[in-house]
């Protein structure tokens, strides 16, 4: 089995839906305006995001192979994906155990799962050249504006995340 740029983007758009879905029921589990407010507008970036790379996904080259070693490929995505509440099929419940209105909680996941995500992202990257190097780049940059919006936040809340 081979894989593609297209199968990065697949993991991206992925990680960006969910991640919508736990900023926005966060936002619904706080009375707090200013966390209330980031959190739904960190949710529309997630929704940006998914679009960004839905249509980068039309760009690329299918038949663009990333990895032909399907061991190498999927022990990578294996081991930093299942640690990542933004991938797990059980979000859900994930978010009904954080998402109760405890805001240093809510943001301190929230902060150690968009560095996950770059993580991921750039273990990946090092493997890579040309376009899907290039993708790998655009999605750092995406998911580390999403660590600037939430430090700013919790510098302003005066939150205490570990």
């Amino acid at each position: 089995m081979v894989y593609s740029s297209l199968d990065i983007l697949d993991i991206a758009i992925n990680i960006e839906i969910n991640g919508k879905l736990f900023y926005t029921k966060a936002a619904e589990s706080t009375s707090n305006i200013i966390a209330k407010r980031a959190l739904l507008e960190l949710a529309g970036k997630e929704d940006s995001h998914a679009d960004f790379f839905k249509k980068l996904s039309k760009q690329v080259q299918q038949n663009q192979i990333i990895f032909t070693d399907s061991n190498e490929f999927m022990q990578l995505v294996k081991e930093m994906a299942d640690t990542h509440v933004f991938v797990k099929s059980d979000i859900g419940l994930e978010i009904e155990k954080i998402a109760k209105g405890n805001l240093s909680e809510i943001f301190g996941i929230a902060i150690q799962f968009e560095k996950d995500t770059i993580v991921f992202f750039n273990e990946i990257g090092q493997k890579l050249s040309g376009e899907s190097k290039f993708i790998i780049d655009q999605i750092i940059s995406e998911e580390s504006e999403h660590i600037r919006i939430l430090n700013r936040i919790v510098k302003e809340l005066n939150l205490v995340v570990i």
